[in-house]
């Protein structure tokens, strides 16, 4: 009989320890599963404020810089439309946000921020003449598939044209505008038409 207590004890002891166990294993699985959202929210953070934050100000700054700079007009020959602005005050901080928009893809490349660093970078090669970089990092992020695609687009668009490329950037340009807009037959926008003839809604 007492062997038979002692038997139960040891079963309930045994038993015991194991739901311990299996509560510690479900414990920790939470705790690590908390723990990955947890650190992709920090890595977005800190990749936003370290990095592409900083990059974007340079970007702004350079813009900033190539717009109110006066320039001299030379009358008797046309006016570029794609001017770069290499060697113009702005172009360092165009190289600073290229070179902080990389720091995001090297040291943040599961960040929310991926395909805005590389929008940034197309954009900076772009004012700055590197239509050949700019198209590259254009086309990642509309390959990419990302909710910056049609903006992407837009931007190869003016990268091909600048190129010389204008069958490609007709193509570009339509596909990185809404569906319910298309190209009439003499190649403007006009809003589609329904069975009536007016616009659709």
């Amino acid at each position: 009989m007492h062997r038979l207590r002692t038997a139960g004890s040891l079963l309930v002891q045994a038993t015991k320890g194991m739901a311990t166990r299996a509560a510690i294993c479900a414990l920790l699985a939470i705790l690590l599963a908390g723990c990955s959202t947890v650190g992709r929210g920090f890595d977005n953070f800190t990749a936003y404020y370290n990095t592409f934050y900083n990059a974007k100000k340079s970007f702004d700054k350079a813009v900033d810089a190539s717009v109110r700079e006066d320039r001299p007009v030379d009358r008797s020959v046309y006016l570029q439309v794609f001017e770069t602005i290499d060697g113009s005050p702005g172009a360092r901080d165009f190289e600073s946000a290229v070179k902080k928009s990389a720091d995001v893809l090297r040291g943040h490349p599961d960040s929310k921020w991926v395909d805005d660093a590389l929008l940034l970078i197309g954009k900076s090669y772009f004012y700055t003449g590197n239509t050949v970089g700019a198209e590259q990092k254009f086309r990642e992020v509309v390959e990419g598939g990302s909710s910056l695609e049609d903006e992407a687009r837009f931007w190869l668009a003016l990268t091909l044209m600048a190129q010389g490329s204008l069958e490609a950037a007709i193509t570009a340009f339509r596909c990185s505008i809404p569906p319910e807009i298309s190209f009439s037959t003499g190649g403007a926008m006009a809003p589609e038409t329904g069975n009536s003839g007016n616009p659709s809604a």
